[in-house]
């Protein structure tokens, strides 16, 4: 793990207390969860089903008076943990979230008795880059886009090349 990974996350074991198997109604959805109204609903419903048949579980982080600060939400099956939603306060405590994903790999490969923690990735540098600070494998995936009509096509490569923060080079 990375020395600036290992200091927020010793930061915010100071301030905060993770907990494992908090109910879903305390999962901050709407924090979570980003896209139109039709997404987002449709993702929390997974979220939800998955939840109700006992296909994941939820590390929330509480601060000293006891007040959500963070929550993440682990997908799993029979051999792999998922990380599937995360969400945190404005003001959350410096390393929230990397506390409750470093507790998440825990919980998943020495209670869940998991072979892998998959952070699931993203097109976002910065993202990718405070997850290559966990010290895993990253697995490039790539986006297959089809239409008909190639102007469909285009305009669906256009989309996927403008994500705020991807790496980008337009040459």
């Amino acid at each position: 793990m990375s020395r600036r990974l290992r200091n927020h996350i010793n930061s915010a074991e100071k301030n905060i207390r993770v907990t494992v198997g908090d109910s879903i109604e305390n999962f901050n959805f709407d924090k979570a969860i980003r896209g139109s109204d039709d997404e987002v609903e449709k993702r929390r419903s997974l979220a939800e089903k998955l939840w109700a048949e006992e296909k994941g579980f939820i590390l929330s982080a509480r601060n000293h008076k006891d007040e959500l600060v963070a929550g993440i939400f682990i997908l799993f099956d029979y051999e792999c943990g998922y990380m599937l939603h995360t969400w945190q306060i404005p003001d959350a405590p410096r390393g929230s979230v990397a506390l409750l994903i470093k507790a998440a790999i825990e919980y998943t490969l020495n209670t869940k008795n998991l072979k892998r923690f998959d952070l699931e990735g993203s097109v976002i540098q910065n993202v990718d880059y405070f997850f290559s600070g966990f010290n895993g494998t990253i697995l490039p995936y790539g986006f297959i886009h089809w239409s008909r009509e190639e102007t469909k096509l285009v305009d669906l490569v256009l989309e996927s090349r403008n994500i705020e923060g991807r790496k980008y080079d337009d040459e």
